[in-house]
């Protein structure tokens, strides 16, 4: 890991680092990146116990999220919206609390999508390659 010692001083070779060995400077000790991990590893439990094995079922449930995230936006900004024309004296927090919400769903919605993606990736993709070079009689 370390190529040599200067001066009482170990530096490293630049070929040597490794990117995840990086710190990162918005999760300096990895919290979110292992909060990521869990997430992504329920969600694969939760698909292979709903029986989601392959990529067309996977692709379907991609556009069902895309729809589902485009709907609750949608209902959060109209929500969002009337409240403020009721409201009109409690307009900055009714749209504070709008904006909020707005950018959880969309947050959580591109987490999901990227989380099934990955399953695609990952999961499936080893699962297709092994079925090809295993026939099942």
């Amino acid at each position: 890991m370390f190529s040599a010692i200067i001066g009482g001083h170990e530096t490293r070779d630049d070929s040597t680092i490794n990117r995840n060995e990086l710190m990162n400077i918005n999760d300096p000790f990895g919290r979110m990146q292992d909060k990521h991990q869990r997430n992504y590893e329920s969600l694969c439990r939760s698909l292979q116990k709903a029986g989601l094995t392959n990529k067309a079922d996977a692709e379907a449930l991609l556009v069902k999220l895309r729809r589902r995230g485009k709907l609750g936006l949608a209902f959060i900004v109209a929500i969002t919206l009337l409240l403020v024309l009721a409201l009109p004296e409690l307009r900055l927090f009714v749209l504070a609390c709008g904006g909020l919400l707005f950018f959880w769903l969309s947050r959580t919605s591109v987490n999901s999508q990227d989380y099934v993606k990955r399953y695609v990736r990952e999961e499936l993709s080893e699962e297709d390659g092994s079925s090809e070079s295993s026939p099942v009689a």
